[in-house]
């Protein structure tokens, strides 16, 4: 889980198997808690959601109490700008981001294996900000059946939607956000300030009747020479690629050392 103080400061905590089910129906999200006695590691994970190193371990000793009347106001998004992801020309792959948008459009969602052999669901959405900047948002597993009722044809109400911890990415020189396994979440049309102050300004006092939500086509592939000679991407080894568990596209750089081909192929 992710505790934010009243600076906006963000910590990660965790709760190995041991101690879970003591503590599994206690948490709300966006609830306020007071907590003591906590074991301090240095967490030194690839994928972080949050900048800071350290990590809060739960042990035995433990104390969490419940805030009935919280003392200060919880901001819990740290929102990054579309323009921002556009116009980068590298990202930080360790770091996972917020984002705020309006659904424009949609793909037809797919059934994919992945690298490890698991079936799961892989759908794109496309978000756009206030200013019509559109980004691709790849969705997997339950995400997919979680956004898929709000999508139905003929929307004319805007369908807004928050990313949380998802991760940036380029592909074929166009970027986008994927979701992170377990870490990730979508918000769907929440009751929440941020989203509130979005469809206010999205919409002013003009109520529109036309559909909001396109379907869109699968983005063919391109050449990636481009994205290889400004360095846009990172090449990995087979043996990274084979003990991936990350799901989406991978760039192998190689030598073919050998063509096994029959007169019939």
């Amino acid at each position: 889980m992710v505790l934010q103080d009243i600076k906006g400061e963000r910590i990660q905590a965790s709760i190995n198997k041991g101690l879970f089910k003591k503590w599994r129906d206690f948490f709300e999200e966006f609830k306020m808690y007071t907590m003591s006695n906590f074991i301090v590691v240095d967490k030194m994970e690839k994928i972080k959601t949050t900048r800071n190193r350290w990590t809060l371990n739960f042990s035995h000793r433990t104390v969490v109490v419940r805030v009935e009347n919280p003392s200060f106001s919880l901001e819990p998004f740290c929102l990054k700008p579309i323009p921002e992801l556009l116009a980068a020309e590298k990202f930080d792959d360790s770091q996972l981001l917020d984002i705020i948008g309006e659904v424009v459009g949609k793909e037809d969602p797919r059934d994919i294996i992945t690298s490890k052999g698991k079936e799961t669901k892989r759908m794109v959405v496309v978000i756009a900000d206030l200013d019509n900047n559109n980004l691709d948002c790849v969705l997997f597993g339950d995400m997919v059946d979680q956004i898929v009722p709000h999508l139905e044809d003929g929307r004319v109400e805007p369908l807004i939607m928050v990313l949380q911890f998802f991760k940036p990415s380029r592909w074929n020189d166009k970027v986008s956000v994927q979701s992170h396994f377990d870490v990730s979440k979508i918000h769907v049309n929440p009751d929440m300030k941020e989203v509130h102050d979005f469809r206010k300004s999205l919409l002013g006092s003009v109520t529109s009747n036309s559909v909001r939500i396109s379907q869109v086509s699968g983005h063919g592939v391109q050449s990636g020479a481009a994205e290889l000679k400004r360095g846009g991407v990172v090449v990995k080894s087979i043996e990274d690629a084979l003990n991936s568990i990350e799901e989406g596209p991978i760039w192998i750089g190689g030598t073919i050392v050998s063509i096994n081909a029959g007169n019939n192929d």
